[in-house]
């Protein structure tokens, strides 16, 4: 590229044009948007690691209950279950609501 100081424009030729901001005006809203999604994604990751954690000790109940179901029915009949509803699709938020609905 270079800059021609003639206002010359030709058909077949390739145009840019530069704004006569000042220097530092090009970086502030570069430096500000790299602020902005580092602060996001600083507060995303410990987001996610605490539903990780979640989804482990979901898990994990789930396998102990399992054994511990296993087990008691081995040595008493009918065996324990606990938790029975751990995984059934109720919420105390849409049991609320629906109340108040209906």
């Amino acid at each position: 590229m270079q800059v021609i100081p003639e206002q010359q424009f030709d058909a077949d030729a390739h145009y840019a044009w530069f704004l006569g901001r000042s220097q530092w005006m090009k970086y502030v809203p570069a430096v500000l948007m790299v602020a902005i999604l580092a602060a996001v994604k600083f507060h995303l990751h410990y987001l996610h690691m605490a539903l990780l954690g979640l989804i482990s000790l979901l898990f994990a109940m789930s396998i102990v209950r399992l054994v511990l179901y296993v087990i008691t029915s081995v040595v008493a009949s009918p065996g324990i279950w606990i938790f029975p509803h751990l995984f059934a699709k109720v919420s105390f938020v849409r049991q609320s609501f629906f109340r108040l609905v209906l």
